[in-house]
């Protein structure tokens, strides 16, 4: 029997300090990326480091690290010490030397080719899309490849892979506009779902209404890069409840771009984004909380709107 977690570096309780993952000792761990989270309880990315050598030293030597060769952050934490197996993955990636490689036939990453130790295993054609899936598509090959499963077949499996929900889900289709929610809430993660959903878009706007919903993205450390990415949107609109709203309020002022407006109010915001849809949007809603119940209020005024007042 396996047992599959997705584990994080969270601590484990209010008497446990230690990230939860520490308690797992895994004999197959991957790691796709490591970066600043979890402000209220990490100070800085040094921090987090720390608990990912942790974990890295609990795997044993006969046990497997899988883990992305394009993160500097890995690198740094498995230059401190690992004495487990290890294979490597990458998406475009020139390096030989990496195990697992997968190579882009479209640019939204919706098909590519697997190739192990440089030898072609198999193709996906699937409808996910973005350079983060299939990172996650070449740490699940891996990692299914180290408990008996012929690549082969883990690869032929993933065609017929649908997606999970809040990953990017087509949640509702109004009109011409699409819905889709998106559990995308860190400046990393946004980046590469815009960039799958701008290579992928045959027509029309991309639309995000992000919700600052974590202790991390309301404290405004990841402001700057925040910003960055969502100025790739077509159109962004940032919510956030947290009661000190100052810093990101006063960095998209700053920024002075006509794309990007932050809210504190809901329903202006909600308003707002109905008055401005137009035909063909793709709407993509990244939090990873409630966000006020947008999800079932967001379709229905739009059919309203767009059924009333504009030619679709």
């Amino acid at each position: 029997h396996f047992f599959v977690i997705e584990a994080d570096e969270y601590d484990s309780a209010f008497f446990d300090k230690r990230s939860k993952f520490v308690h797992y000792h895994p004999d197959v761990l991957v790691i796709n990326n490591i970066e600043f989270d979890h402000a209220d309880i990490f100070n800085s990315l040094d921090d987090i480091k720390k608990q990912f050598h942790h974990v890295v030293r609990m795997v044993p030597s006969d046990g497997n690290i899988i883990f992305n060769a394009q993160d500097d952050n890995i690198a740094d934490v498995l230059a401190k010490g690992i004495w487990s197996q290890q294979e490597t993955f990458a998406v475009d990636s020139q390096n030989k030397d990496v195990s697992w490689r997968a190579e882009l036939i479209s640019d939204d990453g919706g098909k590519f080719r697997v190739l192990f130790e440089d030898q072609l295993i198999g193709a996906v054609d699937w409808s996910m899309h973005g350079k983060h899936n299939v990172e996650n598509a070449l740490a699940a090959i891996s990692a299914a490849h180290k408990v008996g499963i012929n690549p082969s077949v883990a690869v032929d499996s993933l065609n017929f892979f649908s997606g999970v929900r809040r990953r990017q889900e087509l949640i509702a289709e109004v009109k011409s506009v699409k819905i889709y929610e998106d559990f995308a809430h860190h400046p990393t993660a946004i980046k590469k779902t815009l960039e799958g959903f701008k290579k992928n878009s045959q027509a029309g706007r991309v639309v995000v209404l992000l919700e600052l919903a974590s202790n991390t993205m309301q404290s405004g450390y990841h402001n700057q890069a925040l910003i960055n990415e969502l100025a790739k949107a077509d159109r962004a609109y940032i919510y956030s409840n947290a009661k000190d709203k100052s810093d990101i309020f006063v960095n998209v002022s700053n920024f002075n771009l006509a794309s990007i407006s932050a809210h504190n109010n809901f329903e202006e915001l909600l308003a707002l984004v109905v008055k401005d849809i137009e035909a063909n949007d793709n709407i993509i809603i990244m939090s990873n909380g409630a966000f006020a119940n947008i999800y079932k209020r967001l379709p229905g005024l739009l059919q309203v709107q767009l059924g009333n007042e504009k030619e679709l």
